[in-house]
């Protein structure tokens, strides 16, 4: 009798184990899965401090379609992602925004992550090009070419060549001819945080009385500065420099 009781109390913990076993829940794995591309990833070059917009398209292929959301993993530092919109049903476009702030010199992997509703997860990458904040004011001197104008009217043609120095993050442009004092050297600092450019205000050698002020911008190979001929509190005369280098 224990003997047949020690029986049939193994099978009743068997019976209760296969039970528990037999109500632990499965996740069904999808026999026909979506699968899609996504169109538009490319490598890119940008500068320090910029953004780049990437038109992006993520093409329905075949599979049970649903929801997919994207987002950027690994990134670098001084780098942020965007993707409006970050989700949608393929076939659907969105576009991803790319900002650097102060990047450095190099070349910085970006990964996209694509996830499904249903947690299939793929990666794609694309590489990010910078020539770093030195090259922001290593690459201004040169020469250029010049459309000037003066008190907005056109002047003329000529070319001029532009020297790093005399201070820190300045370049000089060259013999710029004006009407009252001549050719003069105008030092200019180069703001690489928003590509602006501010005139060292200076007084005028041989021009008594006078200075020169002024502002600019630049992008990777042209200069706009806008400058004017003081005289005290009275400007005595405005030029622009539309340069383009060589």
């Amino acid at each position: 009798m224990k003997l047949q009781a020690l029986i049939l109390a193994s099978c009743a913990t068997l019976l209760f184990s296969c039970k528990r076993e037999n109500t632990a829940t499965v996740v069904p794995v999808d026999p026909n899965p979506m699968q899609y591309a996504i169109n538009g990833i490319s490598d890119k070059t940008i500068r320090w401090t910029d953004s780049i917009v990437m038109p992006l398209s993520v093409v329905y292929g075949s599979g049970n379609q649903e929801r997919l959301t994207l987002s950027a993993i690994e990134l670098p530092a001084n780098i942020t992602a965007k993707f409006e919109p970050a989700s949608g049903i393929p076939t659907f476009s969105t576009l991803l925004t790319l900002r650097s702030t102060n990047l450095t010199a190099g070349k910085h992997t970006i990964k996209i992550k694509a996830t499904t509703d249903k947690d299939s997860v793929k990666t794609f990458a694309l590489v990010l090009t910078s020539k770093g904040l030195e090259a922001c004011y290593g690459e201004r001197p040169g020469e250029y070419t010049d459309q000037m104008y003066r008190n907005n009217m056109p002047y003329f043609y000529t070319d001029n060549t532009v020297v790093a120095g005399p201070g820190t993050n300045q370049i000089t442009i060259q013999q710029v001819q004006t009407s009252l004092a001549g050719p003069i050297d105008i030092q200019v600092i180069v703001n690489c945080s928003n590509y602006t450019l501010t005139v060292v205000e200076k007084a005028i050698d041989g021009l008594t009385g006078y200075t020169v002020r002024g502002s600019g911008k630049f992008t990777d190979n042209t200069l706009t500065v806008d400058f004017a001929l003081w005289n005290g509190s009275t400007q005595a005369e405005s030029y622009t420099l539309n340069m383009v280098k060589k």
